[in-house]
């Protein structure tokens, strides 16, 4: 075992590590760069919000094929993978699924500090659905902006894939997130 993973674990939280491989490094940037070149080339489709919509294309690479998506199956599209997949150990692209993984089992998520191409999420709770955004920026005051689709921008816009202020989820609690295989040779 990587000696680094036993320090992860402890910590809970992946931060910029020393001694991590420039290889994992240069990975690492590069998947999250792509998720968000993918996540800026989704705003302004007009895509509309449709809860347990998107994400549903096996290859990753179809956002909706219905115009209607919802956070989970944009995070679904920006990772690659297929919203659903009961061979997975996380078998649903769910918010509350995310969020449990990343701070518990570690399965698909990890849980990272903030930055560019991670994700925003926070579960469901009280009745009420969680949400998810992919960080596009994260500023030296600690401001957070992101890309999410999500009814309320829809309400306003007409279009659910928007980028904003991420504040408001940092309010209810959200941590960032990031796929297990951006760091596949820091965790085990």
């Amino acid at each position: 075992m990587n000696p680094l993973a036993v320090i992860i674990a402890i910590c809970g939280t992946i931060l910029i590590v020393k001694g991590a491989s420039a290889s994992s490094r240069n990975s690492s940037d590069a998947a999250r760069q792509y998720r968000i070149k993918k996540a800026y080339a989704a705003v302004g489709k007009r895509i509309e919000y449709g809860m347990g919509h998107g994400g549903r294309d096996p290859t990753g690479k179809t956002l909706t094929e219905t115009g209607k998506s919802d956070c989970s199956g944009f995070a679904s599209y920006l990772i690659g993978v297929k919203r659903s997949d009961s061979k997975r150990k996380v078998s649903e692209i769910e918010t509350t699924n995310i969020y449990n993984d990343a701070r518990g089992a570690r399965n698909m998520f990890v849980q990272v500090d903030p930055a560019p191409g991670v994700f925003c999420v926070y579960p469901d709770r009280n009745g009420e659905q969680g949400h998810m955004g992919l960080v596009t920026k994260v500023s030296p005051t600690g401001g957070i902006t992101g890309v999410d689709c999500g009814s309320g921008n829809y309400k306003r816009t007409g279009d659910a894939i928007q980028e904003r202020s991420f504040a408001w989820m940092m309010n209810e609690g959200a941590i960032f997130v990031a796929p297990k295989s951006d760091y596949s040779d820091l965790v085990a």
